[in-house]
């Protein structure tokens, strides 16, 4: 059984780590231990064991692990998903790291693969993340599940690098890996592909699918000139669960970027609003409690209070990168401003 936990609502736990005392920070993507003095893990600590989370609508598996060479501190590696989401790997780290970075990942010293990271929005956190792909990191994540060490390298200006005990991973991947898909190739015919997977969805529930006009929208979501597409499964009814694809959160929406005849599937998540203004970027509303706890974090508001919560993103080189997050009740008017933009 599922057991969401707010991390506010967890209890706070300390313990003696190489002889200082470190917290548990359950926010999702992360469960970094910080210690209470320096925000760094001491010289004798050693890499931790892979745990198994869930936080709201998202499931994850995280570790952190022993700095090698750099002084960027400590670094956490997650692997996981929202609910209606590709899995992502992200990186949480008691320093700041750059809004993109290559990292290099090798699992027992063999076949290193470098991914491209870019700040992103994961569960609440703008920190560097990669959409894994089911063409390239199939064998990844098979190595992860079955090896025993991981070293990230962390290149451009980090220069660093970290060494992640694989024990307990296949326990804590495995039920990531049930809920969490890796995003697929390009395909011909979005449209079809979300069709057949939203009909097989209602028929598991022995439902009949309808499907309302609004649920393509056709524009140039990236500014390269190429009509892109994206869907809203809130569109999609099912005559035996109303709410299949929408939650508290809002419906699960899907943008598919054109390239050299196919569609590249970048970005598939809950949100209450998707506007594409004329500047290359989109504007997501999600669940006010999305800002209101990065807020609170921050000493700007209390949890509960904003009215909305509202994204801004860019779709650059087909990854989605985090440009901005706006709260309170002027987040809502500007969604409402560029809506009304021709």
């Amino acid at each position: 059984m599922r057991q969401d936990r707010s991390w506010r609502q967890r209890t706070e736990t300390c313990r003696a780590h190489g002889g200082a005392f470190v917290r548990r920070l359950p926010t999702y993507g992360s469960l970094v231990l910080l210690t209470l003095s320096t925000l760094a893990l001491p010289e004798n600590a050693n890499a931790q064991e892979w745990a198994y989370e869930t936080y709201r609508d998202r499931d994850y598996a995280t570790s952190c692990g022993d700095a090698l060479s750099g002084d960027m501190g400590l670094l956490c590696f997650t692997v996981g998903c929202e609910a209606g989401g590709w899995m992502t790997f992200s990186l949480n780290a008691a320093t700041a790291l750059p809004d993109r970075i290559d990292v290099t990942l090798s699992v027992d010293e063999t076949k290193p693969e470098t991914r491209a990271f870019a700040r992103r929005s994961v569960g609440g956190e703008d920190i560097p993340a990669y959409g894994a792909r089911e063409a390239e990191d199939v064998e990844l994540i098979a190595a992860l599940k079955s090896g025993s060490t991981l070293v990230l390298t962390l290149g451009g200006t980090v220069e660093a690098e970290h060494r992640f005990s694989l024990s307990g991973s296949s326990a804590a991947l495995d039920p990531v890996a049930e809920v969490c898909a890796l995003r697929p190739a390009p395909v011909a015919d979005p449209r079809t592909v979300e069709l057949v997977r939203a009909r097989g969805a209602c028929a598991d529930l022995q439902g009949s699918m309808s499907v309302e006009p609004e649920f393509a929208l056709r524009e140039d979501f990236n500014g390269d000139g190429a009509e892109d597409v994206a869907f809203d499964l809130g569109a999609v009814t099912c005559s035996t669960a109303e709410d299949l694809f929408c939650g508290a959160g809002g419906c699960t929406h899907v943008i598919y970027l054109a390239r050299e005849g196919l569609f590249d599937e970048v970005l598939r998540r809950r949100m209450l609003r998707l506007v594409n203004p004329p500047d290359a970027e989109i504007a997501v509303e999600v669940e006010a409690q999305a800002c209101a706890e990065l807020d609170a974090e921050a000493g700007e508001a209390e949890v509960g209070t904003n009215e909305a919560c509202v994204e801004r993103l860019t779709l650059d080189a087909g990854e989605v990168a985090l440009v901005a997050r706006l709260s309170g009740p002027a987040a809502r008017d500007w969604m409402e401003d560029l809506a009304a933009q021709p």
